[in-house]
C-alpha cells in the first residue's frame, strides 16, 4: 500500500473536511504550488504532536476478517 493510500485512510472525517476546505481555496484563488507546499508542509509539521498511532482495535473492519487474513496481518 502506498503512503498516499495510507495518509488517506487515516483522515478523519473532521480532517477531510479541513482538506476540502484548503483545496477549494486553493483551486479558487490560484495559490501558487510553491505556495502550497510550504502551506501543506506547515500542516504536516504543525500536526506532528496529534499523530496517534492507530492499533488493529481501532481498525472496525480487522473484527470482520476471516482467522486466516488476521494470521497474514500478524505475520506482516
Amino acid at each position: 500500500m502506498t503512503s498516499a493510500m495510507n495518509n488517506l485512510n487515516k483522515l478523519t472525517s473532521e480532517q477531510r473536511n479541513r482538506s476540502a476546505t484548503l483545496r477549494q481555496y486553493i483551486n479558487d484563488n490560484r495559490v501558487s504550488l510553491a505556495l502550497l507546499h510550504l502551506i501543506l508542509d506547515y500542516q504536516k509539521s504543525a500536526k506532528g504532536g496529534e499523530k496517534k498511532r492507530l492499533h488493529e482495535e481501532d481498525v472496525a473492519v480487522f473484527k470482520t476478517l476471516p482467522e486466516d487474513l488476521l494470521q497474514k496481518l500478524h505475520e506482516e
